[in-house]
């Protein structure tokens, strides 16, 4: 959900602050949307971000959370496996 008079973003799990995504139930497809989701978002340039876990994101922590997660997706579809089942 995307608040344009007040430049915030309300994320769900499409983003979390500070927390491993648990890729396991999904698919390389479903990685690649995710991507493409988080693409959209960072075209916004929110001010806020309200993620679905963890801290409410503002100013350069936005784009640092979504660099972090995009490279935790761009792993598992580079290995083809959800990073938690490499622990």
């Amino acid at each position: 959900i995307y608040v344009p008079d007040e430049k915030v973003v309300y994320s769900g799990d499409c983003l979390i602050s500070s927390y491993l995504p648990n890729l396991e139930a999904g698919t390389q497809e479903d990685w690649l949307n995710w991507l493409d989701s988080l693409e959209k978002i960072s075209a916004l340039k929110p001010a806020i971000v309200v993620p679905g876990h963890g801290q409410i994101l503002r100013g350069d922590q936005i784009e640092l959370e979504i660099e972090w997660t995009r490279g935790v997706l761009r792993e598992a579809i580079r290995k083809n496996c959800a990073p938690t089942l490499d622990l």
